[in-house]
């Protein structure tokens, strides 16, 4: 397995390419040699079948992030092309939260001879990591959203995330934060991909 130094990493260029995006910027950017690009199944397809100048001949290392979420969601022939159009001397490393039989199948088609790694959920809690839980009573449902702007207010103040049951529910409460005068912004799947960055580049800047 090749070890990438961590000096090469913080001064590569990286480029970002997924669906509602400019087709030609990502082009023209693909133009300029970028050393890691991240894609969306759908969207490196559309590259490869459309962008005269752009192929992954010369690709070394080949990351397949959650790949049963992929392959639940419909682009196992999309994987299956991807794979084909890369060279066979790559380093391929897959990713997924669940080993099941269409993981199995893509693991044979893509990885040689592959070392695997599993998480211990015995040491999943990252050291020094404090967990708490707040006991909502029996009956008391209704009272969850104010008690989380309650902890909100008054104890957990900054750089908060706060992970919801549904898009509808994400809205409903980043409209009672920004009502209270909490700084507050929804991420969900209803959003366009240039909402998304904008977030997230923002996010940046708050977390790191």
């Amino acid at each position: 397995m090749n070890q990438i130094p961590s000096a090469n990493l913080r001064n590569s260029e990286n480029l970002s390419l997924s669906g509602g995006l400019s087709l030609k910027s990502q082009e023209a950017a693909l133009r300029a040699r970028p050393d890691i690009v991240i894609a969306t199944p759908g969207r490196l397809i559309d590259h490869i079948r459309n962008s005269p100048a752009f192929t992954l001949d010369a690709i070394d290392i080949l990351v397949l992030d959650e790949a049963d979420r992929m392959l639940s969601d419909g682009f196992a022939d999309e994987l299956a092309e991807i794979i084909k159009s890369c060279p066979v001397s790559r380093q391929t490393m897959l990713f997924s939260a669940t080993m099941t039989d269409s993981v199995d199948e893509l693991v044979k088609m893509t990885l040689n001879k592959p070392v695997r790694l599993f998480v211990d959920p015995k040491k999943a809690t990252a050291s020094g990591l404090v967990q708490e839980f707040v006991r909502v009573r029996a009956g008391k449902d209704s009272e969850r959203s104010a008690l989380l702007v309650a902890l909100c207010k008054k104890t957990f103040k900054n750089r908060v995330i706060i992970f919801l049951r549904s898009k509808k529910l994400a809205h409903q409460m980043r409209i009672v934060f920004s009502l209270l005068g909490l700084k507050c912004e929804e991420l969900h799947g209803d959003l366009s991909q240039e909402q998304v960055r904008v977030l997230i580049d923002g996010a940046a800047s708050v977390f790191y």
